[in-house]
Parts: structure tokens; C-alpha cells; sequence
């Protein structure tokens, strides 16, 4: 795998066209999609090595007993590469990263390559791989900064927005992360930013819950008492198998001021639905009481009881959040072929939260 080594500092590049006719209607892959550069050592020669590995003496590359000097560490070289090439081919230089396959660094430039690429191995190292990008760095830079500049403003949430930007040295192009984008929209952008010279990490949008979760309500906070029984747990699970259980759950979880909502995405506290819909032969009632980031409503997708452990998979609004708890707490009605019978509800255990506990409801019952 290779390790990029990207450049902070920058001199200016050739400036970008908004838009390049001769693109018009290409629509440019996704990062993981794109063709990668392919570096090529000299013939004959050795590679700069990947890691400070002994050498023939026991020596490691990068220590030094008292009184000698330190022998060259491999790693120090990226940083090395890195500032020649900004100072003496800053219109060319592409990128720099450590190429395990090869067993060393490599270097990409975008003009007068065999020139440069003499150069680099002459002053820095005879052993570096070399290879030819169709854009500069710093080319892909400015990109990225007008992408920041003219994409950047729009919410997290809607359809087509660029959440993220940056250089992807080894697909050289500027990486834009849009959400839930439909083909418009990533034509759209390839116009305008070129279709050679950019990527797409393409988020999805988060799903609803399987067919066999309906998802009832959810309300802010645990309920009150329950933190006593469970203060340190990150996720509570309990489960009401029949109607009289579970109007007790429903009058401890569902406050009568609560708003009904009609989302398809049961994100934001409010009444999904009513008890009155539970078909009990069928299904039986959860409170899962858990914690969301403050910038990322969460909601559980699905919920497998199969073999004695309860995985319970969870989504949110965003795949990037603030790293915070804030309690909450939802009412769902579960097919019972998705839960453990309630005999075996006490053993069963969670997976899918940092930790968490099974119950019948309500959990200081057992």
C-alpha cells in the first residue's frame, strides 16, 4: 500500500479553466475507479528501500551509537524529495510517495520528465522511480481551492453537495467527496473542474430501516431512572413481548406532547407511529436507549437476533460527526423472528455499540 507524502507548501501553478469544452459530457470516475500512476525504476539499479531495516552490520538505519553519526533512514527521504522538487520543479513536480511493490520512494512529474527525473536521482538518490502525470500538484491544488471556494457553502445534507476536497497524488486528481449525487450533478462538476483532473468519493445517502423494524418514535434523554440502573453502559436494548408490557414502555418513552412526523428517515424526535399499529402475533416493542454525535442524528437500520447475540446496526445523517453523546432514545416494533425468544432474552448479547445490555423491559425487572 502506498504511502502519500503530500505537499504543504506550494508554488502557484498553470491556471485552470472553469470550463474545457472538450470535456463537455465526460463524467469523471470515482477515486478508487481512477487509473493510478505507474513509477519506473533505472534499469539495473536498486530501489531507495522502504523501511530502516538492518543492514548487513546490524546497524539500523536512522540510530546511532555515541559518538557516530546516524546512517540515512529510507523515510527520511520523502520530505527530502519533496522539498527539491517544490524548489526546482514546481510547475512539474506531481506528488511523492513510498511504493511497497517497487520497495521505495517514487516521484511524478508532469513536464520534461527525463530531465527532471535525472535530476532528482542525481541529487537525492539513483534508486528513486520515476513516473509522468498528466497534471502538476500544484495544478491540482488550485482546483481543490476553487472546489473549497465555490462548492463548499451549500448543506451537508442535500443532494449533490461536495462535503470534502483534496489531491489524490496517485490517481492524480483533485478528490471531491459529494453526497448522495445523481448523474447531473457529477456531470455538472466535471464540467466545470474537468474531467481528466478530478475524482468523486461518492457518499450514499443513509438508508431506512429494514422492512421488519417500524420505527414508532424517538424522544431526547433516557427515560427518567434508567441511567441509575445502567449509568455507564453506551446502549440499553430491552424488549416488551406483549401489549400490557409494552403500554407500560410506551407511557415511560412516549411523552404526549411529542410531535407527529411523517420523514422517511427517523433522524429528528418525534411520532412515527402508534401503538394501536403493533401487531403483537407478529412483532414485539424495543426501547433502545443510546447516545448520537450532536451534529449526526442516528436511527437503528436493522436488528439481527440470530444465535443468542442481538447485532443492531445503526445509521446516521453524516459519515463525518462531532465525537460527542447525546442520549436519546427511540420505540420501534420488531418482527420476532429478529429477536431472541424471551426465555433467552437475559443471555443474549449486543454487538454493534462499544457496549450495551439486553433486557425484558423494564430492565430492573431482569
Amino acid at each position: 500500500m502506498a504511502i502519500v507524502l503530500a505537499a504543504c507548501g506550494r508554488t502557484p501553478g498553470p491556471e485552470v479553466s472553469p470550463r474545457d469544452p472538450s470535456q463537455a459530457g465526460e463524467i469523471a470516475p470515482e477515486c478508487h475507479e481512477a487509473e493510478r500512476l505507474r513509477a519506473a525504476l533505472p534499469e539495473g539499479v536498486e530501489p531507495t528501500g522502504t523501511t530502516a531495516e538492518p543492514i548487513e552490520d546490524g546497524s539500523v538505519p536512522g540510530s546511532a551509537s555515541e559518538g557516530d553519526d546516524a546512517l540515512p533512514d529510507a523515510l527520511s527521504l520523502g520530505p527530502e524529495i519533496e522539498q527539491w522538487a517544490q524548489r526546482e520543479a514546481p510547475d512539474s513536480f506531481a506528488g511523492v510517495w513510498l511504493d511497497q511493490e517497487l520497495g521505495g520512494f517514487a516521484v511524478a512529474f508532469a513536464d520534461e520528465v527525463d530531465r527532471y527525473a535525472a535530476e532528482v536521482r542525481e541529487r537525492i538518490h539513483p534508486g528513486l522511480a520515476v513516473a509522468e502525470a498528466d497534471h502538476s500538484y500544484a495544478e491540482l491544488r488550485d482546483i481543490q481551492d476553487r472546489v473549497t471556494e465555490e462548492q463548499m457553502g451549500q448543506p451537508d445534507h442535500e443532494p449533490g453537495a461536495v462535503r470534502s476536497t483534496g489531491v489524490d497524488v496517485l490517481a492524480n486528481r483533485t478528490s471531491l467527496g459529494v453526497f448522495d449525487p445523481d448523474a447531473d450533478r457529477l456531470s455538472e462538476l466535471s464540467e466545470i473542474y474537468g474531467a481528466t483532473a478530478i475524482c468523486f468519493e461518492i457518499e450514499a445517502a443513509p438508508g431506512p430501516p429494514v422492512e421488519a423494524i417500524d420505527t414508532l418514535a424517538k424522544a431526547q434523554g433516557w427515560r427518567d431512572g434508567l441511567t441509575e440502573e445502567v449509568e455507564t453502559m453506551f446502549a440499553v436494548f430491552e424488549v416488551a413481548y406483549d401489549r400490557e408490557t409494552a403500554e407500560v414502555a410506551w407511557r415511560d418513552n412516549v411523552a404526549d406532547d411529542l410531535e407527529p412526523r411523517d420523514d422517511d428517515l427517523p433522524a429528528e424526535p418525534g411520532l412515527y407511529g402508534t401503538l394501536d399499529e403493533v401487531d403483537f402475533d407478529r412483532q414485539a416493542v424495543v426501547v433502545w436507549s443510546s447516545g448520537e454525535s450532536g451534529s449526526c442524528p442516528e436511527w437503528l437500520t436493522n436488528i439481527d437476533g440470530a444465535g443468542g447475540t442481538i447485532r443492531v446496526q445503526r445509521e446516521a445523517t453524516a459519515e463525518m460527526c462531532t465525537d460527542d453523546f447525546n442520549p436519546y432514545r427511540l420505540v420501534l416494533a420488531v418482527d420476532r423472528d429478529r429477536l431472541p425468544a424471551p426465555e433467552e432474552l437475559a443471555a443474549a448479547q449486543l454487538e454493534g455499540v462499544p457496549d450495551g445490555t439486553v433486557r425484558s423491559y423494564p430492565i430492573g425487572d431482569g
